[in-house]
C-alpha cells in the first residue's frame, strides 16, 4: 500500500486565513446573508399537474453557467464566480465573485463550498486563490494562495470546468506540484489534513493494488489519477493510476491502471463510492468490460458488451447507484457497431441490480430520490406528430417503470415559432420535489459569449383527473373524426373517415387523436384544464377569420389553432382551407 503523509495542524477560527494568509491584489464582490434558508430533500416531484412556482432571470458575461443542486441547495456558477438561490421561492441569497477573474473549479462537502480562483489571461502570474465558503450563508471561511486545483473524477488537468469537482465526508483534494501530488482539505478550515505523491504510490509504476478490507457499497471514496513515472515519452498512450482514497484518512483503499490513447480509452467516473470504467474505443472490441466497482474495489458490475460512445452518465441517490451506457447489439452498418442506450440501478444496500432500455430522451438526465429524470421537447414520442406540451419522463430503474407527464411550456417542436431559433427550455436540476429549468432568452452565438436567461422552478399538485393529461380526462378529448363533419369534399365524397393510431401515454390511452377524410387532416394537440393554461401552452395573439381565439400558419397547408382549452391542427389541401377550418372549429364548438 502506499505511504500517506498526515499534516499535523491546529484548527482555524472561521474567518481566519489558513495556510498562506492574505489574498492576491483583487477586486472581490462578496454578499453574504444572516439566516440560511433550509437545504432541500433529495426527493423528486409528486404525481400531479405542474404549475410554476417561480421564474428569475440569470445571467453570465462569459459563455452560459452550471446549474448544481448540491446538498439540498441551488447554485449557478459562471466564469466570475457563484450565486446561490432561495430553491423555494428564486430569490438570489449569497454570492460570491472576483471580476475580471475566472474560476477554475467548485466543490461542495458537508455544507462548504469550495472554489478556485486565477487570473483570466495568460499575462503574469496566475494569482492562485482558493477559499471556503458557508454554502447557507456565503460567509468566507478561509482563504490561501496556494497553487491548488481542483480535480474531477480524480483527474488535476481540467482548469475552468464549472462542473462539480471531487469531495466528499468534509474534504476535497487538490492537485498540487503540476499535478504529481494530491493533498486532502479540510473543507470547513483550510486544513490540510493528508497528502499523497505519485513516487510513494507502488513504486512509481502502474502496478494495480488490490482493496485488503471490506467496506460498506454506502462508503464513499476520493478518486485519485497519476501519470505512471514508466511512461515512453514517443508513444501515443498515457498510461494512469487510479487510486481510491478514504477521504478523511487518505488511505489507499484499492488503485487500478487506467490507459488513454488515440485507439482506446478508459474512461472513468466516479460518484460517492462507486467507481465506472469503460473503454471508449470507437471501432473494435474494448479492451476490458464496463465494469462498476464500489469503494473496496469489489465488482460490482460488468458487462462486456457495455460501451460508452455517446458518453456515460453515473449517479448515487436515494441509496442507488444509477449508470446510463451503451450497449452492443452484435449488429455492424457500415463498418460502426450499434448500439442501445440502456439503464442499471444498484441498490447500495442489498447489491441487487435491475437493467433496462432506456426510453427516447432529449437532455441530459438528472438523479433524485433514486430515480432519473429527463424533460425531452416531444411529449408522446411514439406518434408521428409532437403533442403541444413538453414532456418529463421519470424513470424508476429498480421497478423497470416509466411515468410521463406533461410540462406547463410548449414543445418548439409542437409550437415551432413559440421560440426564438435555437432556444428551448431545459431540464437542469430536480430536488426538494421541485424541477427547475432554464429558458435561454438568445441563441448561442459563441461559447464565452454574454448569456441570459429566465431560471424556472415547478411543482406537482395532486389531481383527481390524469396526471399524463395534467388533469384531464381522456372523455374531455374530442372526436378529430366528429371534427370531419360537413366540411367541403376535394376527392371522394363517400370516403370514410380515417383515424389515426392510438396514443399511449404512460397508463392512459388516446384512441383518436388524429383524422384523415378526402384530403383534410384533424389533429388534436392538446385539451388542457382551463384555457388560461391553453393560453400558456400557446402563446400566440394572431387574430382569427375562422372562428379561434389563436391561430398560427405552421406550412403552407398547415394551420395550429386555439379554441378555449383545445388546441387542434388543421392540414388541408383543399383550395379554400379557411372554408375548412371554420367548419371545423364549428363543429368542435357544437360538441
Amino acid at each position: 500500500m502506499s505511504r500517506v503523509r498526515f499534516l499535523v495542524v491546529g484548527l482555524l477560527v472561521a474567518g481566519v486565513l489558513a495556510g498562506c494568509s492574505g489574498r492576491p491584489d483583487i477586486d472581490i464582490d462578496h454578499r453574504t446573508i444572516e439566516a440560511a434558508p433550509k437545504p432541500l430533500a433529495d426527493k423528486g416531484p409528486a404525481r400531479g399537474v405542474f404549475e410554476r412556482e417561480w421564474q428569475t432571470t440569470v445571467s453570465s458575461r462569459s459563455g452560459r453557467p452550471a446549474f448544481h443542486f448540491v446538498e439540498g441547495r441551488l447554485l449557478v456558477v459562471t466564469r466570475e464566480g457563484i450565486q446561490a438561490y432561495d430553491a423555494r421561492t428564486g430569490k438570489p441569497t449569497w454570492h460570491y465573485r472576483e471580476p475580471g477573474r475566472r474560476i477554475d473549479g467548485i466543490a461542495v462537502t458537508n455544507g462548504v463550498v469550495v472554489a478556485d480562483f486565477s487570473n483570466d489571461s495568460n499575462e503574469g502570474d496566475d494569482d492562485e486563490h482558493t477559499l471556503g465558503l458557508d454554502a447557507g450563508t456565503g460567509e468566507l471561511l478561509w482563504e490561501n494562495t496556494k497553487d491548488w486545483n481542483l480535480t474531477h473524477n480524480g483527474d488535476g488537468s481540467t482548469l475552468g470546468s464549472l462542473n462539480l469537482a471531487d469531495a466528499a465526508d468534509g474534504i476535497v483534494p487538490v492537485s498540487v506540484d503540476y499535478d504529481k501530488g494530491r493533498i486532502g482539505v479540510d473543507a470547513r478550515t483550510g486544513d490540510e489534513v493528508w497528502e499523497v505523491h505519485a513516487r510513494d504510490v507502488s513504486a512509481g509504476t502502474c502496478d494495480p493494488a488490490k482493496g485488503t478490507r471490506r467496506l460498506p457499497t454506502t462508503a464513499r471514496v476520493l478518486p485519485i489519477r497519476f501519470l505512471c513515472e514508466e511512461q515512453d515519452h514517443e508513444s501515443l498512450t498515457l498510461n494512469k493510476l487510479l487510486l481510491a482514497v478514504e477521504p478523511t484518512t487518505g488511505e489507499l483503499l484499492w488503485s487500478r491502471r487506467v490507459d488513454s490513447s488515440t485507439n482506446d480509452r478508459t474512461d472513468v467516473l466516479v460518484e460517492g463510492g462507486i467507481t465506472m470504467f469503460a473503454s471508449s474505443t470507437s471501432a473494435g472490441p474494448p479492451a476490458a468490460p464496463l465494469e462498476l466497482a464500489g469503494p473496496d474495489g469489489r465488482r460490482l458490475f460488468a458487462s462486456q458488451t457495455g460501451r460508452c460512445f455517446a458518453g456515460c452518465a453515473l449517479f448515487v441517490s436515494g441509496g442507488r447507484a444509477l449508470l446510463h451506457y451503451d450497449e452492443a447489439t452484435g449488429r455492424v452498418e457500415r463498418g460502426t457497431e450499434k448500439t442501445r442506450e440502456m439503464l442499471l440501478s444498484i441498490d447500495l444496500k442489498t447489491g441487487r441490480i435491475t437493467r433496462m432500455p432506456a426510453p427516447p430522451r432529449s437532455g441530459p438526465y438528472v438523479a433524485a430520490g433514486g430515480k432519473l429524470h429527463t424533460a425531452p421537447p416531444v411529449y408522446a414520442g411514439d406518434t408521428k406528430f409532437a403533442l403541444v406540451p413538453s414532456g418529463l419522463n421519470v424513470i424508476d430503474v429498480a421497478r423497470r417503470r416509466v411515468d410521463v407527464a406533461p410540462l406547463p411550456y410548449p414543445s418548439p417542436w409542437a409550437v415551432p415559432l413559440a421560440y426564438k431559433p435555437g432556444t428551448s427550455e431545459t431540464l437542469v436540476a430536480v430536488g426538494g420535489r421541485r424541477l427547475f429549468t432554464v429558458l435561454p432568452e438568445q441563441p448561442p452565438t459563441e461559447p464565452d459569449a454574454p448569456y441570459r436567461a429566465q431560471l424556472e422552478a415547478y411543482a406537482a399538485k395532486p389531481t383527481s383527473g390524469s396526471p399524463e393529461l395534467a388533469g384531464v380526462l381522456p372523455d374531455d378529448w374530442p372526436d378529430p373524426c366528429a371534427l370531419l363533419a360537413d366540411i367541403p369534399h376535394h376527392y371522394d365524397e363517400s370516403e370514410p373517415p380515417d383515424p389515426g393510431s392510438p396514443v399511449n401515454l404512460g397508463e392512459v390511452t388516446l384512441e383518436r387523436v388524429s383524422c384523415y377524410r378526402d384530403g383534410t387532416e384533424v389533429r388534436i394537440g392538446w385539451v388542457a384544464g382551463t384555457e388560461r393554461e391553453a393560453e400558456a401552452l400557446f402563446p400566440v395573439r394572431e387574430p382569427s377569420d375562422v372562428g379561434a381565439d389563436a391561430e398560427l400558419q405552421l406550412q403552407t397547408n398547415t394551420t395550429a389553432y386555439r379554441v378555449g382549452r383545445t388546441i387542434l391542427y388543421v392540414m388541408t389541401y383543399y383550395d379554400e382551407p379557411d372554408q375548412v377550418a371554420r367548419q371545423v372549429i364549428a363543429n368542435l364548438k357544437a360538441l
